[in-house]
């Protein structure tokens, strides 16, 4: 691999980046004799240093990639995930293994996912996407017998949404806008309230600054009082 860069990188005239790392000798108090050091060379250190930075990407990859799938809400979602997909095909679905809150029905919920299949008809619902597409296509009046399946199924999956990952994008901005020295509470807030700015705009901040002026006597000699 290393080869095919370096040929890519001398046919569009590109210049490899340099990963010789600056020799360190031993203090000579330290060393037990008085001949020359020996050094590694500069080639085949430049190789070792692409080698050892491609097995660390590569086991860093793996890693993340385990951490993230191998999860317990991972598994649980993709067994609530099947046990739509199955119902719809006709299969028997168990739902103690679901893990299921109380607040869901699971007599009803039992009930609706033996209905699917009448309702999907032929269609190869092989995903959630197209079980979903199934019944919005139905009557409200007939979507509504399946409202556990519709509705609660979904919102009791315990995963993590991606609007704190989608506002990482703005952390530099915060951080040269804002002082650097902040903790990481107040930071994700931040960072929040920088990517849904349309809602914050909508909310009404007056309570809340009666709160917040209201909290101590300093800030009310500093902000006033808001009427």
């Amino acid at each position: 691999m290393l080869g095919k860069v370096n040929e890519y990188a001398a046919k569009n005239n590109l210049r490899m980046p340099s990963t010789d790392a600056r020799q360190i000798r031993t203090p000579a108090r330290l060393r037990q004799t008085t001949q020359k050091e020996a050094l590694a060379p500069g080639s085949s250190t430049s190789i070792l240093a692409w080698r050892r930075e491609f097995y660390q990407t590569v086991d860093l990859v793996s890693s993340e990639l385990e951490r993230r799938f191998n999860q317990e809400t991972m598994t649980l979602t993709a067994d609530r995930e099947r046990a739509v997909t199955a119902a719809a095909s006709g299969s028997l679905v168990d739902l103690d293994t679901l893990q299921l809150p109380k607040e869901i029905d699971t007599g009803r919920l039992n009930l609706q996912l033996k209905m699917m299949q009448s309702v999907t008809g032929q269609s190869q619902c092989t995903r959630v996407k197209a079980v979903a597409s199934v019944l919005n296509e139905l009557h409200p009046q007939t979507r509504a017998l399946f409202s556990e399946v519709d509705i609660h199924l979904c919102l009791c999956v315990p995963v993590s949404v991606a609007s704190s990952e989608r506002s990482f994008s703005n952390l530099r901005r915060l951080k040269t806008w804002l002082r650097s020295t902040m903790t990481q509470k107040r930071l994700t807030h931040l960072s929040l309230m920088n990517v849904h700015c349309d809602i914050l705009n909508a909310l009404d901040i007056k309570p809340l600054m009666k709160d917040f002026i209201g909290t101590t006597p300093e800030r009310q000699v500093v902000f006033g009082v808001i009427n």
